[in-house]
């Protein structure tokens, strides 16, 4: 399915604006799998304050893109690749811990919250 003029500038505009917040992140916090889980692990309390506003402000473009995803203005193509990017971030420690830490301030969003929760790794039994 071809992706409507809105549709295409909505991709272009958010995939800018992840652009823009990855440029905060450590390169290793980009690959799939890295050292840098285990690194922080042993020290999950000394994140610099970069990382931690581009952890809120991923985040927030998580629950524009939801949004919009909801209004049909994402096409249904890319918001699955979204949905699975967002998935694997995850299941990283840091993206998980700053999820527990940042969810409470999406309280009024209660829809994205779910949303997000539901995409979270089941516990190990």
């Amino acid at each position: 399915m071809a992706m409507t003029d809105v549709q295409l500038t909505v991709f272009l505009e958010f995939t800018r604006r992840y652009d823009e917040i990855a440029k905060h992140f450590a390169i290793e916090m980009r690959e799939e799998s890295s050292a840098f889980d285990k690194a922080y692990q042993e020290k999950r309390n000394s994140l610099s304050e970069d990382i931690r506003h581009a952890l809120l402000r991923y985040f927030n473009l998580c629950s524009h893109e939801y949004f919009l995803s909801t209004q049909g203005f994402i096409d249904e193509e890319v918001w699955a690749v979204w949905t699975r990017d967002i998935t694997a971030k995850l299941k990283r420690p840091l993206f998980h811990d700053a999820w527990a830490k940042a969810r409470e301030s999406y309280s009024s969003y209660p829809d994205f919250q779910a949303f997000m929760d539901k995409l979270l790794p089941s516990p190990k039994s």
